[in-house]
């Protein structure tokens, strides 16, 4: 996992970093190293809690957060930062901070209405049901009246321990898919025991903050992969993208397998890929690509990738994209730039509101322009006027005007008359 060493005293300089680091937010060992953490941060980044994260592994305590870093280009990313002390060799305490892309989603994303029984709990014991949909009250026998501020235990009575430790590491920002068993002896309608394939997904109140609540989804038994049923416990209370990437060879071919496309040669014959067994391993490798590039990495095409990820349970691809650059000061600055471009141009003047360009041309008067009736702009090297020297802010305003005074009076319905010559 990818780590830095900072220090715990402002301004929080960076000790030792990694390379994946670097390579992440593309800056050079030398643009990072002895800099303060505070450059990886921007506008939607909380600088009082990564202090505070900072701070408190002084105290030897160690947390992890979701944060907004900002990499060289100005682009952000949720990540997860992991915070735990570690003693340097003069018996001082630094802050480790561990890396990595984050798969939590949104409190508003996890409200959503969807097709698999679902319900939201916290990430603290007893983890309380906050959030049950329709089709998981069918599931389990009850009405949400009486599933909503129940522990989970009561809903899930057996295989605690396991159910556990699902939870706990889909609380530190990973996607994790796991197996548990349902039974309510509370409610006594409720369905027989039996054992479900589930899918935990980290969910965030804010772009920075701790997970605080847990999103279950259970697999439809008519879209369960065979893998699922026959991989063992231990692949998959695991993250899809951390999973073992060397399955048992009885289990190799139940991977995804893409058949690549066959391409034509120069020389006229056609060349025939081998197949491409998509794996965990795979996956870990080209997540931090966007669904486009990471599919021309394995060399198959964004369709493929996507179903074969479906198969491994990676329903959502984990990248972001950067927010697009469209804001009112681009918008701006772009439309100042195309101005500059047409000023060579002549442009008509716009007609007054509410009045079509017919009826505007009639009602103009046909005369020379202003900037005709006004003298030529003085060179500097004239002495800043015709006659005699003047001050450069009397030479400004005696040059040709930028704006045509019609255009301005036509939009506030004003008259407007010729200016005599000066």
């Amino acid at each position: 996992m990818p780590s830095m060493h900072v220090s715990t005293e402002m301004p929080f300089p960076v000790l030792d970093v990694d390379c994946e680091i670097l390579r992440l937010f593309g800056f050079e060992i030398s643009e990072l190293q002895g800099q303060s953490i505070f450059q990886l941060l921007g506008a939607k980044s909380d600088r009082i809690m990564l202090q505070d994260a900072i701070r408190a592994t002084t105290q030897s305590i160690s947390s992890v957060n979701q944060f907004t870093l900002y990499d060289r280009n100005g682009e952000c990313r949720a990540l997860m930062v992991s915070c735990s002390p570690f003693f340097q060799q003069d018996c001082s305490i630094s802050c480790l901070m561990n890396l990595e892309i984050s798969d939590a989603i949104s409190l508003s994303e996890a409200f959503e209405e969807s097709y698999c029984p679902h319900v939201l709990v916290s990430t603290d014991y007893p983890h309380m049901v906050h959030m049950v949909n329709e089709r998981f009250s069918e599931k389990i026998g009850c009405a949400p009246s009486q599933a909503l501020g129940q522990a989970l235990h009561n809903i899930q009575g057996l295989d605690q321990e396991n159910w556990g430790s699902i939870l706990a590491a889909a609380s530190n920002g990973r996607v994790v898919r796991g197996s548990m068993r349902i039974y309510n002896p509370r409610f006594q309608f409720a369905c027989a025991p039996g054992t479900d394939d589930v899918i935990c997904v980290p969910v965030v109140e804010a772009p920075n903050g701790k997970v605080r609540h847990i999103l279950v989804l259970f697999t439809p038994a008519e879209h369960e992969t065979t893998e699922s049923d026959d991989s063992p416990d231990s692949d998959r209370t695991s993250s899809p993208h951390t999973a073992s990437a060397s399955p048992p060879a009885e289990h190799s071919d139940r991977l995804p397998t893409i058949l690549p496309r066959r391409k034509l040669c120069t020389n006229g014959t056609i060349a025939q890929a081998a197949p491409v067994v998509v794996t965990p391993e795979l996956l870990d490798r080209v997540r931090g690509l966007p669904l486009k590039r990471a599919a021309e990495a394995v060399g198959v095409s964004p369709t493929a990738f996507k179903k074969a990820c479906r198969k491994l349970g990676v329903c959502r691809w984990a990248y972001q994209r950067a927010p697009g650059k469209r804001g009112p000061y681009m918008r701006y600055r772009n439309s100042i730039g195309r101005g500059a471009t047409d000023s060579a141009a002549p442009s008509a003047d716009p007609a007054p509101f509410g009045e079509d360009a017919a009826t505007a041309a009639a009602n103009r008067p046909a005369s020379a322009p202003v900037a005709a009736t006004r003298p030529a702009a003085a060179h500097p090297a004239d002495g800043w006027g015709l006659a005699g020297p003047a001050e450069p802010d009397e030479w400004l305003l005696m040059g040709p005007p930028a704006v045509d005074e019609r255009s301005v009076l036509a939009m506030f319905d004003l008259p407007w008359e010729a200016q005599p010559a000066l």
